[in-house]
């Protein structure tokens, strides 16, 4: 499945490029209050949620229920 993504591998990079633009831009400035924290913290988490979907996806491999 590796071998196959081969000609997409262009995007893969672009998607975990995207995640991480988003990750960094979202790190708090200033002061960091209880609320601005949660939601770095949410966004920090999504992007390893993105991070963790575009590896499976160039990989083939998912956990079985």
């Amino acid at each position: 499945m590796l071998l196959s993504s081969g000609n997409k591998i262009l995007y893969v990079l672009r998607a975990v490029n995207d995640a991480a633009i988003v990750w960094y831009e979202g790190i708090p400035e200033g002061e960091r209050t209880e609320e601005v924290i949660e939601q770095w913290a949410h966004l920090a988490e999504q992007t390893g949620v993105t991070m963790a979907e575009i590896l499976q996806d160039i990989t083939g491999f998912y956990p079985i229920p």
